[in-house]
């Protein structure tokens, strides 16, 4: 039969918070607490919560530096009131006067400075407790104080305290995460595949809540996936295909995962993608599993991949095998593929043969279309694309109207190419469209391509001035000086036309400084500036000093590629080539053997696009 105090300690446990039913408990029971907690051994929390603690609540603890407390509920007590107050420091200092007498204050009572100190942003007194605090902490005090080091930009401080988790052997699958979440975020891929290796390996020594589930994988695989990794994301797949755990083996969602991974890679490589997606056919035809079923997100993830690569023979035959089959049903984001699968291999006729397939092509697929007519010039195919949307009430974009832009630019051989160009601009204008970067841009290379147009400079100048006094939509970036750059090489005329265009380029060039940091440094640009300096020099000592300039520029910036030299080689005189090389003559094997500081910006881009190895 249960006494009065069992039955009222049970209803209060049941109708309060857990620190409130901490303290009551201990106030109405008779008998020490570790009796109590072995009366009411049917509330399994309490009895978890207190069989751990190493003394009983009521024995008092003298001589504390910050005061004398008569229990470990006091000091609790004490503990609270002082982070109310924003003193977190002289809370912890009653925390180590506890842990130096062995009277451990519940876990709660942690959490609670820590957080004191995180919201004042204490973080090194906060990580400094968490790795030295003799009780055992929680997933909660992770997160607590890993997340705010991170968003403090001291992830090194935040791996430190995931690492002294698996010293305790506590480290769980929500620690390695957030490290690794917090890796990828930096883009440091090597670092967080590295983590994830230790991760596995953690887990396989004997701690099984450290183990990677499917949710995990896929939340790696889509970091992956969004940044290119596909060689990453591959090994990943191949580590679920062996893993022995039903629940780890892929899905449909896991291979759209790696073929976005395939297509956002800097290297084209349909191939592999292909053998992939065979795999995924057999594997399914082998287990019948449902989950592992091609779907149409997966063929179009596929295709994106194709159309990466400007594989539209392959696209197409896709197309064809999804139109043919019955459980897959094509939507405009598949034809939308296909469309710039055949787009990127330069076949517009192709393109506008499936546009015209089409039973209902939306406003997307006839852009495409255009576009692909534009690459190739074909202008008035493309425009007829555009009337016909007209007439079917498709009302045209922004982006309509640069594709139609860009055909009339790339149609060298049509005279009346430039006013065309002027024409559909106006037309822009007149839908209050707005004129953004890529349509003047786009004017900038139908400047380039008109060779019927003289006075080139004043064409440019026009263009830049108009940029530079718009909207902030309209501003000039890297790929606008390129091509300014590029419209001034084309410069007709006498010697004196192109010295004038030669020296407006390289104040184009020299102005490259008012870019953003991420573009001032563009290796496109760079080669732009040299190409125009051997259409536009003559191998004088004003030519050769303007080359020597634009490739001293290249050296220090570190961006210097054969690309470079090749342009260098056109656009300098022989003296300057042994000048700049340190050469009596001029022969092949110098321009192969450069040296490394000329080009450390490119080989830290090309490291940094490449995948790795687990």
């Amino acid at each position: 039969m249960r006494s009065h105090f069992q039955l009222q300690g049970r209803n209060l446990w049941r109708n309060s918070s857990r620190r409130r039913r901490i303290r009551t408990f201990t106030a109405l029971s008779p008998t020490p607490l570790p009796t109590c907690a072995l009366l009411m051994s049917q509330q399994t929390l309490f009895l978890k919560r207190f069989s751990t603690d190493p003394i009983p609540l009521d024995v008092p603890v003298q001589d504390s530096p910050t005061g004398t407390f008569e229990s470990i509920s006091d000091a609790g007590k004490a503990v609270e009131r002082l982070c109310r107050d924003n003193a977190p420091k002289q809370a912890q200092e009653i925390i180590r006067a506890m842990e130096a007498r062995q009277h451990f204050l519940p876990i709660e009572d942690y959490i609670t400075v820590l957080r004191c100190h995180v919201d004042r942003n204490h973080l090194d007194e906060a990580h400094e407790l968490i790795l030295t605090m003799k009780q055992t902490p929680s997933r909660i005090c992770f997160s607590v104080v890993a997340n705010a080091l991170i968003q403090a930009n001291k992830l090194p401080k935040a791996k430190q305290i995931l690492y002294n988790y698996m010293d305790r052997g506590i480290a769980d699958t929500l620690c390695f995460n957030t490290i690794i979440s917090a890796y990828f975020h930096l883009n440091r891929r090597r670092q967080a595949v590295a983590l994830i290796h230790k991760m596995d390996t953690y887990a396989r020594n004997g701690h099984p809540e450290a183990r990677a589930d499917k949710v995990t994988m896929t939340n790696i695989m889509q970091k992956l996936a969004s940044r290119g990794y596909s060689r990453d994301a591959q090994e990943l797949l191949e580590r679920m295909w062996n893993s022995t755990d039903r629940n780890m083996q892929p899905d449909a969602v896991t291979y759209s995962l790696v073929f976005r991974a395939f297509a956002n890679a800097p290297e084209s490589n349909s191939d592999s993608a292909h053998e992939l997606l065979q795999k995924m056919e057999e594997r399914y035809q082998e287990t019948r599993e449902l989950s592992m079923r091609p779907n149409t997100v997966v063929y179009n993830s596929f295709l994106s991949v194709l159309a990466r690569a400007g594989d539209g023979e392959r696209a197409e035959g896709v197309l064809q095998k999804m139109v043919a089959s019955k459980d897959l049903n094509p939507d405009s984001i598949t034809y939308g593929t296909v469309l710039t699968a055949w787009k990127n291999a330069c076949r517009g006729d192709k393109a506008e043969e499936l546009l015209w397939r089409m039973s209902n092509p939306d406003r997307l697929c006839f852009s495409i279309t255009i576009a692909a007519l534009g690459k190739q010039g074909q202008a008035k195919r493309a425009e007829a694309i555009l009337n016909h949307m007209l007439a079917q009430n498709l009302q045209p974009d922004t982006n309509t109207f640069t594709a139609v832009l860009n055909a009339w630019a790339n149609a060298k051989d049509d005279p009346e190419a430039f006013s065309n160009v002027k024409r559909v601009l106006q037309e822009l204008r007149a839908r209050d469209c707005v004129v953004d970067t890529a349509i003047f841009n786009t004017f900038l290379k139908a400047i380039e391509n008109a060779f019927m147009l003289y006075n080139k400079v004043d064409a440019v100048k026009s263009v830049l001035l108009r940029m530079k006094g718009g909207n902030e939509k309209s501003r000039p970036n890297a790929a606008t000086y390129r091509q300014a750059i590029s419209a001034l090489a084309a410069t007709p005329g006498d010697a004196q036309a192109r010295k004038e265009a030669l020296h407006f380029a390289m104040q184009i060039y020299q102005d490259r400084k008012n870019l953003p940091p991420g573009q001032q440094n563009d290796p496109k640009l760079h080669s732009a500036m040299l190409e125009a300096c051997g259409k536009l020099s003559a191998h004088g000592k004003d030519g050769d000093a303007i080359v020597e300039q634009v490739f001293t520029i290249c050296c220090e910036e570190g961006v210097v590629t054969s690309l470079h030299t090749r342009l260098l080689v056109k656009a300098a005189s022989d003296e300057l080539l042994k000048k700049i090389f340190n050469t009596d003559t001029i022969d092949q094997k110098i321009f192969h053997s450069i040296p490394k500081s000329w080009s450390r910006t490119i080989r830290g881009i090309q490291r940094s696009k490449q995948g790795g190895r687990w």
